[in-house]
């Protein structure tokens, strides 16, 4: 981050998420190469990493069918979706989870329940948030952005030229116009630029040149 706080992750548990019963994954502090064909559960795994922190998954879509599926590709009922991943946010460690829980109801004058909705209860070391909390806590430690910038090679490029430069400001700082013109070899000329534009904005400068 733009405090160059050092995230690590140690170990993720994954439990009835899409394709994946039950799996652990221990990290490799420097490099965890997940391997293996098409189906068993590569995708999936980067899903519950997404999933667990800002509620996505690595295609950045907040819907994308969580629930588990039998052979015949119908829902399999009555599981709790849940995903537990451990990490270290500089020298502390935080152990991150979710988990989604189906509500059934009866409704009157009928003998089976049906579904209703679904919950997501969110942990932090254990205790309980709000999902807006959870949201914000983790925002603080990992930007989605930022993160998607690291871990996914196509999204900083697909990315409009304003946002590239806002997550860029983001990660190596802002610098001043003056620091920019005085390192150029058209120091003079830029520095004549500076004085016309009266310390304007440089896009609201180009605005009105418009």
């Amino acid at each position: 981050t733009s405090n160059f706080m050092r995230i690590i992750f140690k170990e993720i548990t994954i439990k009835n998420f899409k394709g994946i019963t039950n799996l652990t994954v221990k990290f490799n502090p420097m490099l965890t190469n997940i391997l293996g064909a098409n189906h068993t559960g590569k995708t999936t795994t980067a899903d519950a990493v997404y999933w667990v922190l800002f509620g996505k998954n690595s295609d950045g879509a907040t819907i994308f069918g969580i629930d588990p599926r039998d052979e015949d590709n119908n829902i399999i009922h009555h599981l709790e979706n849940s995903v537990e991943l451990v990490m270290t946010a500089d020298d502390r460690e935080l152990t991150l989870k979710k988990v989604r829980r189906e509500c059934w109801i009866k409704p009157k004058n009928h003998d089976d329940e049906v579904l209703d909705s679904h919950k997501t209860d969110c942990y932090i070391d254990g205790d309980k948030y709000t999902i807006k909390d959870y949201t914000a806590k983790i925002a603080e430690l990992i930007p989605e952005g930022m993160f998607r910038a690291i871990t996914n090679p196509a999204y900083f490029p697909s990315l409009k030229a304003d946002d590239q430069r806002t997550l860029l400001v983001k990660m190596v700082g802002e610098r001043s116009l003056k620091e920019v013109a005085s390192e150029s070899e058209q120091s003079e000329k830029f520095s004549e630029l500076l004085k016309k534009m009266g310390g304007q904005d440089l896009k609201e400068y180009r605005q009105h040149l418009s």
